[in-house]
């Protein structure tokens, strides 16, 4: 417990085993285990051991939370939302919990349960929509907007968000151009950062610190303007996040921005649902540039 609470899961798992092996009937020290397989990302070892520690001392809030948080991780929503609602089941003081009703809300959105397959080629099918640029907006006009409460971090946000810009345009290929202007009101894609978690709160994202509103045009259907805001701290003033987690994000919702208003079920891919998960990495995967390759060179012309 001591490794636990150093958050050193990997020793801690080491201890767990070895206290298994002289009572292996212990369902707590089993529930320990699968928390520790949870925190390194082995979400499946993880379920496979709440499970056999239902089995071997049954059911109880603490274990039904645990399974939640770790099916939401997988990105299998529904069994995620199942799970939490059987901790409140079990706990009614955890239903009265704000946190609790609005995660039960996101869990329940439909754009929060991505459908499709795993391993499919790309998952634009599954998205909830999908839009492409005005040709004659192009190249998309961008601003990077500095934030005067934290004015220290602009210049590397800006390089993380070019570098975020350049990969997706990067895959789209020719069809998709972009240039820098200095005004929000010369942009069409205006790009900032924030220190608030109030600021980037989603109805249909959890644990993505970020959000993008993405303006459709009545016309022709396609995109003609967006705005994207990045949390780069959990809290005001706070220690920045690292340019590993920055660059995920700004991934994620350059995504959103690009046409991909919807998630992946694959925690391999940046458009996946949450970015609190360590599979996730901050460059696009083969089915993140399969998708919006398909979305602008095979129908760009039917949007």
């Amino acid at each position: 417990m001591a490794y636990v609470k150093a958050r050193d899961f990997k020793n801690a798992l080491i201890c767990f085993q070895q206290a298994l092996k002289k009572s292996p009937n212990d369902s707590k020290c089993i529930m320990f285990v699968g928390n520790c397989y949870n925190e390194l990302g082995e979400y499946t070892k993880a379920v496979e051991y709440f499970q056999l520690a239902i089995n071997k001392g049954g059911i109880n809030a603490t274990l039904a939370g645990n399974i939640s948080d770790t099916y939401q991780k997988l990105g299998n929503n529904p069994k995620a939302l199942y799970w939490l609602q059987v901790r409140c089941s079990l706990d009614p003081m955890e239903a009265k919990k704000r946190k609790t009703i609005a995660l039960i809300k996101k869990l329940q959105n439909p754009l929060s349960n991505p459908k499709g397959s795993l391993d499919a080629p790309d998952y634009l099918s599954g998205l909830a929509e999908s839009h492409t640029w005005q040709n004659n907006l192009l190249p998309i006009k961008v601003c990077i907007l500095k934030n005067p409460k934290r004015p220290e971090i602009y210049a590397d946000f800006r390089r993380i968000a070019k570098a975020a810009l350049d990969e997706w345009c990067t895959a789209i290929g020719g069809a998709m151009r972009y240039e820098f202007v200095d005004l929000p009101s010369r942009a069409s894609l205006v790009c900032t950062y924030t220190d608030d978690p109030s600021e980037v709160r989603s109805d249909h994202e959890v644990g993505t610190n970020g959000n993008t509103t993405v303006h459709i045009a009545n016309i022709n259907n396609q995109i003609d303007r967006t705005n994207s805001v990045i949390l780069v701290a959990k809290k005001s003033g706070g220690k920045r996040l690292s340019p590993a987690t920055i660059m995920k994000l700004c991934m994620h919702e350059i995504g959103h921005a690009m046409g991909l208003n919807g998630h992946s079920p694959n925690n391999h891919d940046v458009m996946f649902w949450t970015s609190n998960v360590p599979t996730i990495r901050p460059a696009l995967s083969e089915r993140d540039k399969n998708t919006i390759k398909r979305l602008y060179v095979e129908y760009n012309k039917t949007q």
